[in-house]
């Protein structure tokens, strides 16, 4: 990005201005991207508290 491209935005570095969704994929409906995300939201728990057993049984974390 250049400062001429920015100044052709009038200076906004409002991301939405500079990149576009991509082409030819389908956009989920906000209701079924919101239920994946807290699908991988509790996969991330989930392993965060494995992982924290393990650093407590391994004596890394009190």
């Amino acid at each position: 990005m250049t400062l001429d491209e920015i100044q052709e935005e009038g200076w906004t570095l409002n991301i939405s201005r500079y990149v576009l969704p991509p082409i030819g994929k389908d956009i989920p409906p906000l209701p079924e991207a919101i239920a994946d995300f807290k699908a991988a939201l509790e996969r991330c728990r989930v392993a965060e508290e494995a992982l924290r057993k393990e650093m407590i049984e391994g004596g890394w974390l009190e």
